[in-house]
C-alpha cells in the first residue's frame, strides 16, 4: 500500500515497517516494535519528517543513519539524538563543505541539511554488532563498509530483512574520497552473504531485493580486475569527483535500471 503524506511517499513493506521517500527519491525506513521504533536515515531534510513519523507511531523513537552522506542525514536536525558509526562522522563534515555545490545542481534550498551537518554534537556512536530489542522484533547492526568506511545496515532478525542504505546500490559508487577500495567492498559482500536474511532494502529503491542479487553486485565489482571496458565518469553534483565507470548491464530485467560500479 502506498500513500502520499505531507509531501512524502509512504509504503508499508511489512506490517509496521514503512519506507518513506522524499521527492528526490531518497528513502528512510521506519521499523516499529511494541516498545521502541527505529528510524533508519533521514533523507535530504526536505519536509516535516518528524511530524510524519509521529503520525505513524507514538512509540519511543531511535534515529540512526546508515552513513554520513547528505541525502541520508539531512533531516537529523529535527531529532535530539542520532546514532551514526563514528567512522563516518568525518564524512558529515566533508559533505558540509560541498553542500553548496550540491544545492546549486539540485536547484534546491538545502538549508535544513546544512543545519543537520552543523549539529554533530547530537551524534552518538553505534557499533556493528549492537542488537536492539524493539519489543516483539529486534534489529542488529551490521558493518557494510565500502561506499563509506562507516556504512552500516540493520538486520531485522525475525523477518530476515536487511536495511542496507547505499551499501548495495545497483549503481555502486566507490569513487568518493571516503569510499574504500573495491577489494574491501567485495569482502564485505562475501561476509554479509553469510548473515541470516532473505531480502534487503536500499536507500534509493522502493522494492525489496532478493539476497541472491548480491551475487550480481559481486560479479559487477569484478569487472575492473577482469580488464573490462570502462568509461571516464564525472559526478554531476560535484564535478571535481571523478572515477571509472564499469557497466555490468545497461537494463537489468529485475530492476529496470543499469547495474554498474564506479571506482576511483
Amino acid at each position: 500500500m502506498e500513500r502520499e503524506i505531507n509531501g512524502f511517499t509512504v509504503r508499508e513493506l511489512l506490517p509496521e515497517v514503512y519506507q518513506i521517500q522524499d521527492r528526490y527519491h531518497a528513502c528512510a525506513s521506519l521499523i516499529i516494535g511494541r516498545e521502541k521504533a527505529v528510524l533508519f536515515d533521514t533523507m535530504n531534510g526536505i519536509g516535516d519528517l518528524k511530524g510524519l513519523v509521529e503520525g505513524l507511531t507514538s512509540t519511543p523513537l531511535i534515529v540512526m543513519n546508515s552513513h554520513g552522506h547528505a541525502d541520508h542525514i539531512g533531516g537529523n536536525y529535527q531529532f535530539e539524538q542520532i546514532y551514526l558509526n563514528r567512522k563516518d562522522w568525518s564524512v558529515v563534515e566533508a559533505n558540509r563543505a560541498i553542500l553548496g555545490t550540491i544545492a546549486v545542481h539540485m536547484n534546491e534550498n538545502l538549508s535544513n541539511c546544512r543545519k543537520s551537518m552543523g549539529m554533530t554534537d547530537r551524534l552518538r556512536d553505534i557499533a556493528p554488532g549492537t542488537r536492539i530489542d524493539l519489543g516483539g522484533r529486534s534489529v542488529r547492526v551490521l558493518a557494510l563498509e565500502g561506499h563509506t568506511e562507516g556504512s552500516i545496515g540493520l538486520l531485522l532478525e525475525e523477518e530476515k530483512v536487511l536495511f542496507a542504505g547505499d551499501a548495495f546500490t545497483p549503481q555502486m559508487c566507490l569513487f568518493f574520497p571516503e569510499s574504500l577500495p573495491v577489494e574491501a567492498y567485495q569482502n564485505m559482500i562475501l561476509r554479509t552473504e553469510k548473515e541470516p536474511f532473505e531480502q534487503y532494502v536500499l536507500g534509493h529503491y522502493t522494492q525489496l531485493f532478493p539476497k541472491s542479487y548480491l551475487e550480481k553486485m559481486l560479479a559487477c565489482s569484478r569487472l575492473a580486475e577482469q580488464g573490462a571496458k570502462s568509461y571516464s565518469y564525472e559526478y554531476s553534483l560535484v564535478p571535481e569527483y571523478k572515477g571509472r565507470l564499469y557497466i555490468y548491464d545497461t537494463q537489468d530485467s529485475q530492476i529496470g535500471d543499469m547495474v554498474c560500479i564506479i571506482t576511483k
